[in-house]
């Protein structure tokens, strides 16, 4: 096997993309940049209303949310081949619990935007792999947005990009691109 760890995104990449981000900025009021970043810079009672915002259209996706094809499977085949997991997410907590009981697959780390550096910080990918003792040229961190890429490899791991049908490319900044967990299947096993 290629690696001891896959760090996965959670919406678009365990799971077919649910959350409406367009809706979400709409609501919010911030068309363009880095939403979390943004809040950084509002008041803490804007920053507050903001959160609410945002945990209430993450609550819709993660109901509406449906794994990936293949997703269960392949994580239930990393479990039998011992490799660790992680998920590496954006979401709230309560999103990745939500997508946990559809799962019913365990996972070795879990980190959440309430950890205090978010993706594209190479932070949490550190903190995985320092938790999970895992050397950063031993994992992979998949994920179908720039910032999971730029996570993944200013921490020094291969990183691959999922890509789903329609999505904005970031094929180029990845060592890998697949479209499904077939394919991920293949690099990870080496078929």
């Amino acid at each position: 096997m290629r690696y001891e760890l896959i760090i996965f995104d959670m919406d678009g990449t365990l799971t077919v993309p649910a959350l409406d981000f367009a809706a979400l900025r709409d609501e919010l009021g911030i068309q363009t940049g880095d939403i979390l970043l943004e809040l950084e810079r509002c008041s803490e009672e804007r920053r507050f209303k903001a959160l609410e915002v945002i945990k209430r259209h993450e609550s819709a996706a993660a109901s509406a949310a449906e794994p990936q094809k293949g997703c269960v499977e392949f994580l239930k085949k990393l479990c039998r081949a011992e490799c660790k997991t992680a998920i590496l997410t954006r979401n709230s907590r309560e999103s990745v619990d939500s997508l946990l009981a559809k799962l019913a697959v365990p996972f070795d780390s879990i980190l959440t935007r309430e950890h205090p550096h978010v993706k594209p910080s190479p932070m949490p990918v550190l903190h995985i792999l320092d938790e999970l003792e895992v050397a950063p040229s031993s994992a992979l961190v998949v994920g179908d947005y720039i910032h999971d890429l730029e996570s993944g490899k200013a921490a020094g791991t291969e990183t691959c990009f999922f890509r789903n049908p329609e999505a904005v490319s970031f094929a180029e900044f990845a060592d890998f691109t697949v479209s499904s967990y077939a394919e991920l299947d293949g690099i990870v096993f080496g078929k």
